[in-house]
């Protein structure tokens, strides 16, 4: 596992350049995790493998190349020699016109990458926004359910400067950030993943979650996940991070507390969606 900090610019290749560096560093341990999978998949388009354990594998594709934002795909495999994606895939959120994607902003890049259980939180510190790539603390581990909490490509959507990671908030609307399964518990492509505590699908309200206590410490609970429609499966935790909705509980972004001997960090966009990740 590793913490890694580092300043970039929005432009093409930058965000490629970050993941390739920590998933050649930090990415394995023995045997499993993140992996290249493809050098050469095209100027400034990263290709990934996540296999956390024998029994699920991904495959996260970053085309970055442009400016300002870098557009995410999932993978069952992929071809190497063609460059081209194997099997089904998730390339789109709530609305199939509008892709997956990561925003970019000059400042620092934050991420916490852990080989197991398989994921990269990605914290884009100037715009507050924090994405989660990979899979959860699963409670059954031979369900392969990786999952993607970003943005889409709605720029005009009222929810495009929110912090991704702050909560699920209707996930069936395209002006708000995408919560998805690749793969639900039974197996069914590109499903709503709806945060714990909050209503499923509904705009209309976001759970307060403090984590201020009566004697002014913080206490703070990583944030469950489960299915949004049937089989509506608690499918694992979203590991390091606590989703807070729109409640910073008096932290500022980019600030950190201490809770027993770990250290997180406040990620926080408009309108004061806050999320607060483990510094791992």
């Amino acid at each position: 596992m590793a913490w890694i900090s580092q300043y970039n610019t929005n432009a093409a290749g930058k965000l490629k350049n970050f993941l390739d560096d920590i998933i050649t560093n930090y990415g394995l341990q023995n045997g499993y995790g993140w992996s290249i999978k493809d050098n050469n998949a095209g100027t400034n388009i990263g290709v990934y493998q996540c296999q956390p354990d024998a029994n699920s594998k991904f495959i996260l594709v970053v085309k970055d190349d442009q400016s300002d934002y870098a557009t995410i795909e999932y993978w069952e495999d992929w071809d190497s020699v063609n460059h081209v994606g194997v099997g089904n895939s998730m390339t789109y959120g709530s609305d199939s016109s509008k892709t997956l994607r990561i925003r970019k902003a000059t400042g620092i890049f934050n991420a916490s990458i852990k080989p197991y259980p398989g994921r990269i939180v990605l914290s884009i510190m100037p715009i507050g926004s924090a994405y989660y790539l990979g899979y959860p603390r699963r409670f059954d581990e031979t369900k392969n359910t990786p999952v993607f909490i970003g943005h889409n490509s709605y720029t005009s959507g009222i929810g495009y400067n929110d912090n991704p990671l702050a909560d699920q908030r209707s996930a069936s609307n395209l002006h708000y950030p995408e919560w998805r399964f690749f793969k639900d518990s039974v197996g069914n492509l590109n499903k709503i993943c709806a945060s714990f505590g909050s209503p499923p699908s509904d705009s209309s309200v976001r759970s307060r979650k403090d984590t201020l206590t009566t004697n002014g410490q913080h206490y703070i609970i990583e944030t469950p996940v489960q299915e949004d429609a049937s089989p509506f499966k608690m499918i694992g935790i979203l590991d390091g991070v606590m989703c807070k909705s729109n409640c910073p509980s008096g932290l500022a972004n980019g600030d950190t507390i201490i809770v027993g001997n770990d250290v997180w960090l406040a990620v926080i966009g408009k309108s004061n969606t806050t999320c607060l990740i483990k510094e791992e």
